[in-house]
């Protein structure tokens, strides 16, 4: 069973805390259990310096399964008499936990492994092509540099970002992408210890903006808020079209930048996940950069989801202030190597045609030892339309528990509508399953708010994952409505396919619940790990 041990954290009386903690344990953290017997989850409160008789708790009657740990409890020789001190080391018939509830509290006890990424300084480590474009400027300043998914393009920005603020230069990154923010911040935190000398770095360096956000706070602060409200002038609750964030707002930016000139300019602008970027929006960004500073525009052309592309003529290149040949991260170092050849497959029967596309590769030999160490655990199910969302939650609190090691925290769920997952979260918070998600409106401020630290299950659409990856997924792909085009489609399931990494006990988790018969071919290319549900 389990059992709770108050310590004394404040406030000292702990009973209101211990009550919940226990309602937890039963409803939330333990969710395949239906009713958990009263004998399972034991609680104290422990204070080693009184016996039992001092000490005074209000409300205590409230509580089942509630013992008082006092010095009482030691041995004269110092030691606690644990027999007596936690009674559920004696074992009981009428306990009824079982391995199922224990599994799935380790689940939600274990840190993420985000969170101890983030500690570990090994993974700041950059190979010496990344290396080099951190440390090496470019004849003009200006550099663009593209790759495959896991290649570590926004790695070298945080780690470029990181040393120039460490030199006492000023930098902006700018992002299409609002949940990104957070994980670029976290990066970038990361890279400092690398570079830092131990000076205090002023707050003022690092600026994090979404692109349309900079905007905005641009003309605010010339007095022309009115110009910004006006784009959303008689929509209500509706959303721009997309010529609004493509066209209007970068063009507007660049006429009030020609008449009142930049609110501050920076050494340097970074800008991640430039597929997202259109020409009209990389010209203000040109406006802002100092005399003899630095451009960096990264980007994967798989994960053109938004179809820029083709506005990123050569000739608007050059305009940009890009010439010469791209930089290329070739090595994938994020996905698992036994991985590989599942999106390599999907790139030539989907993405074949498109020749902007990088194909992952990875230099370790398929030896025995790549085997023993790495441990992917992939499914796809081909299943119908109306019971897609079923055979998620099931994944969701079923399968993936089942994994060894397995943390709750550690999941991201994506799909392709933000509608087909608010229906999924909605069930999940029947089940008291706690999530951080992007869904629900107004989702701007959520997506402000997004973190992979968050210990909670993450929940986001594909368009929000871009640059994030995780060693546990689950993908719910849903037929493509006639808004999306084929290619769209393609990319959107590319881009989600490749968010998955190696965690840090070697070892991932993808699976795939599709009811687009679009890619029911490349599910099959799954072999043994292909189970198509629509023949029952």
């Amino acid at each position: 069973g389990v059992h709770v041990i108050d310590v004394g954290i404040k406030p000292h009386n702990p009973v209101d805390r211990l009550d919940a903690i226990k309602s937890d344990i039963a409803n939330l953290y333990c969710p395949r259990a239906n009713e958990i017997s009263k004998e399972t989850i034991f609680i104290s409160f422990a204070d080693l310096s009184r016996p039992e008789n001092e000490i005074h708790l209000n409300n205590v009657n409230r509580l089942d399964n509630f013992s008082i740990i006092s010095n009482s409890d030691i041995n004269e020789d110092g030691t606690i008499i644990f027999d007596r001190a936690i009674p559920l080391i004696t074992t009981n018939d009428s306990n009824e936990f079982n391995s199922d509830m224990a599994q799935d509290l380790r689940g939600w006890l274990r840190i993420s492994d985000f969170g101890l990424e983030f500690d570990d300084d090994e993974t700041i480590h950059l190979d010496e092509k990344q290396q080099e474009l951190v440390d090496e400027r470019s004849k003009t300043g200006y550099r663009r540099i593209k790759g495959s998914a896991g290649s570590g393009k926004t790695l070298v920005l945080a780690h470029k970002a990181a040393k120039l603020i460490t030199q006492g230069k000023k930098v902006l990154i700018l992002t299409f992408n609002i949940t990104l923010m957070n994980y670029i911040r976290l990066l970038i935190l990361r890279a400092v210890r690398k570079y830092n000398t131990n000076k205090d770095i002023p707050d003022n360096l690092l600026q994090i903006y979404n692109y349309h956000d900079y905007v905005k706070n641009y003309l605010i602060s010339i007095g022309h808020k009115h110009v910004w409200n006006n784009f959303w002038k008689g929509r209500g609750n509706q959303k721009p079209p997309d010529s609004t964030f493509k066209e209007d707002i970068p063009n507007a930016f660049l006429r009030y930048l020609d008449k009142y000139g930049p609110h501050e300019s920076y050494y340097a602008i970074l800008v991640d996940e430039g597929s997202d970027f259109v020409p009209e929006m990389w010209q203000g960004c040109m406006c802002l950069i100092e005399e003899g500073g630095e451009a960096y525009l990264v980007k994967d052309g798989a994960q053109d989801i938004y179809e820029n592309e083709k506005s990123w003529t050569d000739d608007v290149m050059k305009e940009a202030g890009f010439r010469g040949r791209w930089n290329e991260l070739e090595r994938s170092y994020r996905m698992p190597y036994k991985y590989l050849p599942k999106i390599k497959n999907f790139i030539d029967m989907y993405l074949a045609d498109d020749e902007d596309i990088n194909h992952p590769l990875n230099d370790k030999r398929p030896d025995i030892t790549a085997d023993m160490l790495e441990d992917i655990s992939t499914y796809w199910q081909q299943v119908h339309e109306d019971v897609n969302h079923d055979y998620c939650i099931k994944h969701l609190l079923r399968m993936m528990p089942l994994k060894e090691e397995f943390s709750y925290s550690n999941v991201i769920f994506l799909t392709l509508s933000r509608m087909d997952g608010i229906d999924i979260i909605e069930n999940l918070k029947k089940k008291n399953i706690k999530v951080a998600h992007t869904f629900t409106k107004p989702d701007r401020s959520k997506k402000m708010q997004f973190s992979l630290l968050n210990e909670k299950i993450k929940a986001t659409t594909v368009n929000s994952i871009k640059g994030f990856e995780g060693p546990m997924i689950l993908l719910q792909i849903m037929p493509r409505s006639n808004l999306v085009s084929e290619a769209k489609q393609a990319k959107l399931v590319y881009t989600a396919l490749t968010r998955l990494r190696l965690g840090m006990n070697s070892k991932a988790f993808i699976s795939v619940v599709c009811s687009d018969p679009a890619f029911k071919s490349y599910g099959e290319t799954w072999g043994e790990n292909f189970y198509n549900e629509t023949l029952n």
